[in-house]
């Protein structure tokens, strides 16, 4: 009998995602981001939604705020990465910019949460992008 109940235990255990703490999304703690949905606006047509994919951005980037680093994750032959120019916190949200390329972006993550909403402007287009992150040990 003790042993038909352990099994359950353990597979309950290992089936429950380890809840982050708020700590975990103000900057003290690298995150994998997953990126889920992004919108493309441009002038003459307005906006789209789009997969991540279709407007050339990765499913998974890591933030390393020691570095100041936000890079692609998951594929070494598309290995992008850009430095972050400024970070703050504001109201229980940590924002991260940067610019790269002729482009500007912003990372504006809730710090209970770890979901985020990024924008990313360049000449004539703009891109607003969703997902979450989670604590990451490099």
């Amino acid at each position: 009998m003790k042993r038909s109940l352990l099994f359950p235990l353990i597979l309950m255990f290992c089936l429950t995602p380890l809840a982050a703490t708020a700590d975990s999304f103000d900057g003290s703690s690298p995150l994998l981001c997953a990126l889920t949905q992004a919108v493309e606006c441009m002038p003459e047509s307005g906006c789209e939604s789009r997969s991540v994919e279709d407007v050339n951005l990765p499913l998974f980037v890591r933030i390393d705020f020691e570095k100041k680093q936000l890079s692609a994750a998951g594929n070494p032959e598309n290995a992008r990465s850009t430095t972050i120019q400024n970070m703050e916190q504001n109201n229980g949200m940590t924002i991260l910019q940067g610019a790269e390329n002729g482009r500007g972006w912003t990372i504006d993550m809730n710090q209970e949460t770890g979901k985020f909403t990024a924008a990313i402007a360049e000449d004539r287009a703009g891109f607003i992008v969703f997902g979450a992150c989670l604590p990451f040990k490099n």
